[in-house]
């Protein structure tokens, strides 16, 4: 039985523009073949099917692809990006849409011209961002593998790129020189300030301003991190969001981030809590994760979390940047994905998949100021009693 991975790439077209029919674009990987199909989304007929996939021994990196999101081209109803990781690089995959016809592959290199594949300076794209006003250009995020072969540390990276596959810049986070854990999970554009938004989960102690004041107790634990950046490239500034000494991890929901006036809205999930407000942590045999959903205004005046600041100067100061001659490998390969024989049966299912839900109400909300337990004996949500 063939084993299958799926990730966030797929996306409805309601019109096609060649022939005012409605389809689903689909993208996965099946036995290391990265699988790009096209279908009816009326009656579930195949279009057609391609896939990639090479062998070579010693070169197990050339079969890491990662299909993360698809983008529609602002500049032409015909033509299509696929973001994510392609031979253990951070791609972009431009192709035509009614044929599956590549215009370019862009994969993001390493700018040691000495260190050859699968090196490189962005190893996976997780989330993409595009400004109202110019529609040319694209911020993108992710992360670096510090060492490919392992794929143990990583450093956040962000990208500004253009839809004709130009690399404005390229910022990789943190030279801590440790067991980081950096990356960038989500971008979002504010279209209020004209700024891009990046969220970050950090553990590098560059990238944590009061670190030396928690790093007792949560060293190796990882903050989230809010960096506001002009669309030149130049960084406004930073804001580290933590659990001060709660060893817990701050995690963030991928590709999560809208804005919508001046507001940040985001998901993020954790395993306990700690903020000024409320406090809720577990022992090793009562653990399991909580969502959170955030709405965060960056000028507001809140005084619940724990967070610490970063100016333009100091994120600067952390941050190392590369150019498109420094880590840009951008290749015409109009025929790299193969037609294949349609395998593929889309069905109507009831029973397509479910997740177990805990009740959403036995937990007080990270920011709660008070609360009123109005029944002695019953526990309405876990930590009600905490002060």
């Amino acid at each position: 039985m063939p084993w299958y991975m799926t990730y966030s790439a797929i996306y409805e077209d309601d019109v096609d523009a060649q022939d005012g029919l409605g389809y689903y674009y689909l993208s996965f990987v099946m036995d290391d073949r990265l699988i790009l199909v096209k279908m009816n989304s009326k009656t579930g007929e195949v279009a057609y099917s391609y896939d990639y996939f090479i062998s070579k021994a010693g070169e197990d990196w050339r079969n890491k692809k990662i299909p993360q999101t698809f983008l529609q081209d602002p500049t032409s109803s015909n033509r299509m990006f696929l973001f994510g990781q392609f031979e253990q690089r951070a791609s972009i995959i431009k192709f035509v849409k009614s044929t599956a016809q590549l215009d370019w592959i862009l994969q993001v290199k390493h700018y040691d011209s000495k260190l050859a594949a699968p090196e490189s300076m962005m190893s996976e794209i997780y989330s993409y961002a595009q400004s109202k006003k110019d529609k040319q250009w694209l911020f993108v995020c992710g992360y670096r593998w510090t060492s490919p072969s392992q794929e143990q540390f990583r450093q956040a990276a962000i990208m500004k790129m253009s839809t004709d596959g130009q690399i404005s810049f390229l910022d990789v986070f943190a030279q801590d020189k440790i067991d980081q854990r950096d990356t960038c999970r989500s971008v979002a554009y504010d279209n209020s300030n004209d700024q891009v938004v990046y969220l970050l989960e950090v553990t590098s102690s560059s990238l944590r301003p009061n670190y030396a004041a928690y790093s007792k107790y949560s060293a190796s634990n990882i903050d989230m991190m809010i960096v506001r950046q002009n669309p030149d490239g130049a960084f406004i500034d930073a804001t580290n969001i933590n659990y001060e000494g709660a060893s817990i991890d701050f995690y963030i929901g991928k590709d999560s981030l809208i804005i919508n006036g001046g507001d940040y809205y985001f998901g993020s999930y954790s395993w306990g809590f700690h903020t000024n407000l409320q406090n809720k942590s577990y022992t090793a045999t009562d653990a399991f994760y909580d969502a959170h959903l955030f709405k965060y205004n960056p000028s507001g005046d809140d005084t619940c979390f724990h967070k610490q600041s970063m100016s333009s100067t100091e994120i600067k100061a952390v941050t190392v940047r590369h150019d498109e001659a420094d880590v840009s490998q951008k290749q015409n390969q109009p025929y790299l994905l193969n037609k294949v024989n349609n395998l593929f049966l889309a069905y109507q299912s009831q029973f397509s998949g479910h997740f177990k839900l805990h009740n959403s109400f036995r937990l007080p909300k990270m920011c709660m100021d008070v609360s009123m337990n109005l029944t002695d004996g019953v526990i309405y949500y876990r930590g009600q009693d905490t002060k």
